[in-house]
């Protein structure tokens, strides 16, 4: 007989590496490595999935100080969330702060971009502040990590209850 633990260990461990597989796959994306972060122990015939702080809030959401869009319990109030994350997530995705033109709102080419007098460090230190900023008043959409999660290992536990019902109905 298969222990439980491990088939659900071995299910949720699969998960997180597909999850892993599918970012990488992504061209021209760069990665964290934070996913990867996430940890999955049974203790007593139950699993537990750890993951660092943040993710909770990834997870559940996070309404804005101005507009409450999300059904969460968590909001901010009168603190910005840090500014270094988002100067961090610009550099780390090689995220273009100039005029990029497929996406230009001005066709005109004698168009000027605007800020085109700040070195690369000032714009992605603009970029990163009006990004904070904009998830301070507007929030943070739910992820559902956790809760997927949840409802994996509950359909794999009422699998595992068929299976040990069928094996006692046949003997």
């Amino acid at each position: 007989m298969v222990d439980p633990t491990n088939l659900i260990e071995a299910v949720v461990g699969g998960f997180v590496e597909r999850i892993q597989d599918n970012i990488n796959a992504i061209d021209d994306f760069t990665v964290t490595g934070k996913i990867a972060d996430i940890e999955i122990r049974t203790v007593d015939n139950e699993v537990q999935v750890t993951a660092p702080d943040y993710f909770i809030y990834q997870s559940r959401g996070v309404n804005g100080s101005v507009e409450q869009r999300y059904n969460t319990p968590h909001k901010y109030t009168n603190k910005l969330p840090p500014v270094q994350v988002f100067k961090d997530w610009i550099k780390n995705k090689s995220i273009r702060l100039e005029r990029n033109e497929p996406y230009a709102q001005h066709t005109n080419p004698s168009y000027e971009r605007p800020f085109k007098e700040l070195t690369e460090e000032e714009q992605i230190n603009k970029a990163a502040w009006g990004m904070a900023t904009n998830v301070f008043k507007y929030g943070i959409k739910s992820k559902d990590l956790y809760e997927s999660l949840k409802l994996l290992l509950k359909k794999l536990h009422q699998k595992h209850q068929l299976k040990m019902l069928l094996k006692q109905m046949i003997k």
